[in-house]
């Protein structure tokens, strides 16, 4: 529509661009916030010997969201470009490999926490590691996702991410004030922790919402669950001397999630959809 102008783009498409991105750049703006204002917060409330700690904990996964999100520009192209059933298992595909990814990352930065903290931030900050490792949930669902966010961008539903980052944005700084009060940084970590999976999980939903077959439920709710066991609860048994229980029972949660995504329970009738013509 519009009258064309040079270059061939129909007078007022620019406008009409950047009507369509500004969903998707505010998405990633309060995305920003949602990951610094743990940080912003502790600093207001006085816990600046613990901020320098969290924030080299927090510095690890950052570093492999960034290389989450390098991937990501394989995986959305393949998503956008596809429709109908084969767009639902391009997603339902990318969303396995990115929960084992995500949960293999986690496991990884667990138990290498101690290495990574003095590469990244010197011996200073080699004790810190149980802050990174409380983070380690955070990063699982990060990675996790991103295939299901993309799924919901590729439909031209931006507004319903714009609309979730907000509000969890809003919900971890007041989780984070409530539990900094109590735990110091460490309630930071767990505030972070907790609205991190249930967005991942309410993204999941949206993207459910708008093709329901694009969803391997039983591998996305195992992702948190079988992460935190495999993390969380190596980590107490860790600290109460057990540590072979505790890295048993990292390598059992994270076996049984590669072994769930490589089934898929649900995902053989999406298969059959797609060679019939059915989905």
């Amino acid at each position: 529509r519009g009258v064309p102008w040079r270059g061939g783009v129909a007078r007022g498409e620019p406008w009409a661009m950047a009507r369509r991105a500004l969903p998707i750049g505010m998405t990633n703006a309060s995305s920003m916030v949602h990951a610094r204002s743990d940080q912003v917060i502790l600093d207001a409330m006085g816990r600046r010997s613990g901020l320098a700690a969290y924030a080299v904990a927090a510095r690890i996964n950052e570093a492999v969201l960034s290389l989450a999100n390098a991937a990501g520009a394989v995986s959305f192209p393949v998503i956008a470009q596809a429709a109908g059933a084969d767009r639902d298992l391009a997603v339902r595909r990318f969303g396995r490999i990115a929960c084992v990814v995500g949960a293999l990352a986690a496991v990884g930065v667990f138990a290498l926490a101690p290495q990574l903290l003095l590469l990244l931030g010197g011996p200073r900050f080699e004790s810190s590691s149980d802050l990174a490792r409380i983070l380690t949930l955070a990063l699982a669902v990060s990675v996790a996702n991103l295939p299901f966010a993309q799924s919901v961008l590729a439909r031209g539903r931006a507004a319903r991410l714009l609309r979730l980052s907000i509000a969890f944005a809003v919900a971890n700084v007041v989780l984070t004030v409530a539990l900094v009060v109590v735990l110091d940084e460490s309630g930071a970590a767990l505030a972070t922790a907790t609205t991190e999976v249930v967005g991942f999980l309410a993204v999941a939903w949206v993207a459910h919402a708008l093709a329901p077959r694009s969803v391997p439920w039983a591998v996305v709710v195992a992702t948190p669950v079988l992460t935190a066991g495999a993390t969380w609860g190596a980590l107490v048994l860790w600290r109460a001397g057990l540590e072979p229980v505790g890295v048993a029972l990292a390598a059992a949660g994270t076996a049984s999630l590669v072994a769930l995504a490589a089934i898929d329970p649900g995902g053989h009738d999406r298969m059959h959809l797609r060679r019939t013509g059915r989905g």
